[in-house]
Formats: structure tokens, sequence, C-alpha cells
């Protein structure tokens, strides 16, 4: 992140993360890298953490804004990746 924080980068930045994860989580092809993608993406020291950690300079009238939309990504992210663990055991069997 750079030192310069605004919210339009910050938004921006959840809109790359959100099509970065769909389209890995589309493409793993096994549990084990799956899970990798779920914790560079929603782990401690995952993207998503970055970005919420970049929000505490953002005004704090600006701050809900960020944390909503981070929160709707982590949902979207974690079915997305419930969904595709389903698949790939259903394909295993």
């Amino acid at each position: 992140m750079s030192s310069t924080v605004s919210l339009k980068k910050l938004i921006d930045d959840l809109e790359l993360l959100e099509a970065d994860a769909e389209n890995n989580i589309q493409a793993a092809l096994d549990e084990a890298s799956l899970e990798t993608l779920r914790v560079s993406f929603l782990g401690k020291k995952g993207r998503l953490s970055g970005v919420l950690g970049a929000m505490k300079k953002l005004p704090a009238h600006e701050r809900p804004l960020v944390g909503q939309r981070a929160n709707v990504l982590k949902n979207q992210l974690l079915e997305l990746i419930s969904t595709r663990l389903n698949l790939l055991k259903a394909q295993a069997l």
C-alpha cells in the first residue's frame, strides 16, 4: 500500500481482490490449493486484512463504507471456496 490512502483506492483494491480471488478459486484443482488461496486472501496476514489495516488511515466517516464492502466480499469468497470445495470433493468420488 502506498502512503496515500483514499476511499477510492481501497474500494478499487477490494474490487481487484474480488476478481483475482474469483479467478483463482475457480481454477483451484485440489483442496490443498484451495486452502492456500483461502489463507492468502482471508487469513490474518492475507490481502483482505491488508486492505482493512489501511482503512485506519481513512477519515472516520468513510471507514464504514470500506468495512461493509469488505464484509460482503469476505462472505462472497467464503461461499465461493465452499462451493468449489464441494465440487472438488464430488469430482473425487
